[in-house]
């Protein structure tokens, strides 16, 4: 089932009622297969730093209500507190840290950066597309315990030392000789 926006398109094109002069007239982006996917977008946010906790939560909220307009979906908000910026901005020297997370569709995306623009309480924004972080693999189980390592002495065992008839391994590293 095509998407609003190629549904909007197509009902814009007018022509013959075949289907390949139809799609020819349509933008690339539209042509595309997928081309009504969901993009995942990050904003980090610079808040002005003298808000106080209410002045956040409701700029915050401004920001989410700005998003939510233009048909995307909040997934995470992550508040990174005050702190001290690397050079001035608009007289500050702090400002208050947010990240958004959120789903947004692509073509809609320009337009929400403008309107972010105009929002008195941000000092800066930086708006992009979201990659997350890499989650680690689990950690191997731990290594079952050798039996040197089951001394009665009950001291940590730090190493393994050669036996009676065999000699010792010299130390890596230049030699003397």
């Amino acid at each position: 089932m095509p998407c609003e926006a190629t549904r909007r398109l197509r009902r814009a094109g007018a022509g013959p009622p075949r289907e390949r002069d139809r799609e020819r007239r349509l933008p690339v982006a539209v042509q595309r297969k997928g081309a009504c996917r969901v993009g995942t977008y990050e904003i980090v946010a610079v808040l002005r730093p003298d808000l106080d906790e209410a002045g956040l939560g409701a700029a915050l909220e401004r920001i989410t209500q700005r998003i939510t307009e233009h048909g995307g979906a909040l997934k995470s908000q992550e508040r990174w507190g005050k702190r001290k910026l690397a050079f001035p901005i608009k007289k500050s020297r702090d400002g208050y840290y947010v990240l958004l997370v959120f789903t947004l569709d692509p073509g809609r995306s320009a337009a929400l950066r403008q309107l972010l623009g105009l929002n008195e309480d941000l000092v800066r924004f930086a708006f992009g597309t979201h990659h997350p972080k890499p989650v680690a693999a689990p950690a191997a189980a731990a290594p079952a315990a050798t039996p040197a390592s089951s001394s009665t002495s009950g001291a940590p065992v730090t190493g393994s030392t050669p036996a009676a008839g065999q000699p010792s391994t010299p130390p890596a590293g230049p030699s003397h000789v």
